[in-house]
Parts: structure tokens; C-alpha cells; sequence
């Protein structure tokens, strides 16, 4: 009687131990999958944010009554002056109160406009990008780039690059 009370009792030690196992391996794998569940929340919560950033930057600069086109040549808020955006960026460039103005509205980030069709060749209108990012990201939106030497409007986005 002795012995199979022993047996009994070592088989029921085996199965509290495997259960013990088993629960503890089960609570590391819903551990690990809640921490890299969150993880990926954040990194995609960050990047809406930043997109949702530079769509705003892009919305803002369309506003600037410093860089919109003349009434009486466009009635949309989706023109910018190439002759107003370029002295702009000239502006920025040597003037350090209006860099620092413009560096309070959008922090560390670059500005281009760049012209779809004939000319491709963008204008630099802000640029702050820091020497050491770990990763950036840009946001594109269309717009009406209007050249008041030659009288031509052309299709052209603006470009949002965000640091970070």
C-alpha cells in the first residue's frame, strides 16, 4: 500500500509540475505578444503623427499670404508664386528672425516645391534638417505653381520631409 501511495504521489508531483510548465510558458508567449503588440501601436501611432505634421505644415504653407498666388490670376488656395516662394527661401536663408519665426511654426523639417512639368527642378523653400536623424519621412502634396515671368501655371507638389 506504502508504494503505490508513492507512485500516486509522484505521478500527481509530475502533472502539477507540467502544468506549472506549461502555464508559465503560455504567460511568457502572452507577455511577449502584448509588449510587441503595444510596440508596433506606438510606431504607428508615430508615424500618423508625422504625416498628420507634415500634412499640416503642407496646408499651412498653402495659406501664407507670402507665398500665394495674386488674386486676380488664381481664386483656389492651391497656388504658390514661384517668384514669392523663391524670394522666400532667399529671405530664410539670410534672414535669421524669420528662420527662427518659421523654425517655432515647423521645427525640424525640409520644405521643396517641385515642379512636375517642363521643369523639374525644385526650390528649396526651408530647410532645418538636423545633422543626426534616426529616420525621416516625406508627405507630397499637389499644388498650383504659378511663374509670373512667362505667365504659366504648372502642376507641382510640395514636399514635407519630417526628422526625427
Amino acid at each position: 500500500m506504502p508504494r503505490t501511495l508513492l507512485r500516486k504521489a509522484q505521478t500527481q508531483l509530475l502533472e502539477v509540475l507540467a502544468v506549472m510548465i506549461i502555464l508559465t510558458v503560455i504567460t511568457v508567449i502572452v507577455i511577449l505578444a502584448a509588449s510587441y503588440y503595444t510596440g508596433t501601436q506606438d510606431v504607428r501611432a508615430s508615424l500618423e503623427d508625422r504625416q498628420e505634421r507634415a500634412q499640416t505644415i503642407t496646408d499651412y504653407l498653402r495659406t501664407r499670404t507670402e507665398l500665394r498666388c495674386p488674386a486676380t490670376i488664381s481664386t483656389t488656395a492651391l497656388c504658390i508664386d514661384a517668384h514669392r516662394a523663391q524670394s522666400v527661401a532667399n529671405q530664410l536663408q539670410t534672414n535669421t528672425e524669420l528662420e527662427d519665426r518659421y523654425f517655432t511654426l515647423f521645427g525640424p523639417v525640409t520644405i521643396q516645391i517641385t515642379p512636375i512639368y517642363p521643369d523639374n527642378q525644385p526650390t528649396t523653400l526651408y530647410n532645418e534638417s538636423p545633422q543626426n536623424y534616426t529616420s525621416s519621412q516625406q508627405v507630397r502634396s499637389p499644388l498650383t505653381y504659378y511663374n509670373a515671368t512667362n505667365d504659366t501655371k504648372h502642376f507641382a507638389t510640395v514636399t514635407a520631409t519630417l526628422y526625427r
